[in-house]
């Protein structure tokens, strides 16, 4: 069992004469003709592998974040010719549940809902930076902030004459004034406020989400390797 060690682990022996060796090595006990003796009492370190790195090539990386490699790749002609044709019809819809809604089936919300809809649709078949230059979209933002003052001001302005809230005018018995076959209530108005605050809301969610998932993440310098992976040296690593 002496012969294991080979020479090195006898020149070890012949420096340390009062540490007795009866068997092979410990695991983890260096030996060899390189190997430092070890004093008594002392617990030899464990091996480590060496890890290498490997850089990722510029050429590569610039082809994996380009803007054209992360937009949308299952979009075609015909998808975008269909999503830019429905736009127009759906805010069309999303007009008349409005202007019908205090009298009928419909109300601000919905409308909201159906615009946000058509909305979507430009976001999935253009991709955020396309469908974020349409002027519809860039007044967006602010125009929740003006439904949501004009709905809480049809709502509690009554209450300054001593009305209850949500009170409309014109009251009952009152002229109205008509517009073609649209009549002027404030219930259309707090509508036309939750239709603009719906909306506004709903895209600026969709924008918020599309470019979350567009963020390109942090880049990596290298990428780590186990050196015995590729049949490179692994000496151990003492330090």
């Amino acid at each position: 069992m002496s012969d294991r060690g080979g020479a090195g682990n006898g020149r070890r022996d012949g420096l340390d004469p009062t540490r007795q060796r009866s068997g092979p090595p410990a695991a983890g006990t260096p030996s060899g003709a390189g190997a430092a003796p070890l004093a008594p009492g002392m617990t030899p370190p464990l091996p480590t592998r060496a890890v290498r790195t490997t850089a990722v090539p510029p050429a590569l990386w610039a082809t994996v974040t380009s803007p054209a490699a992360r937009e949308p790749t299952v979009t075609t002609v015909l998808t975008q010719t269909v999503a830019r044709v429905l736009l127009a019809p759906t805010l069309v819809v999303a007009a008349a549940v409005l202007i019908k809604g205090y009298a009928d089936t419909g109300d601000g919300f919905s409308a909201g809902v159906i615009a946000a809809l058509g909305v979507l649709l430009q976001f999935v078949a253009f991709g955020h930076r396309v469908a974020e230059r349409l002027p519809l979209l860039r007044f967006a933002p602010a125009g929740t902030f003006v439904g949501l003052a004009l709905a809480l001001a049809v709502a509690f302005v009554p209450t300054l004459r001593g009305d209850p809230i949500m009170t409309h005018a014109p009251g009952p018995d009152e002229h109205v004034v008509h517009l073609g076959t649209l009549e002027l209530l404030t219930a259309v108005l707090f509508d036309v406020g939750v239709f603009l605050l719906v909306f506004g809301f709903a895209v600026g969610a969709i924008g918020m989400i599309a470019r979350a998932a567009d963020h390109p993440a942090m880049e990596p310098t290298a990428t780590p390797r186990l050196a015995g992976d590729d049949g490179a040296d692994s000496r151990p690593i003492v330090g």
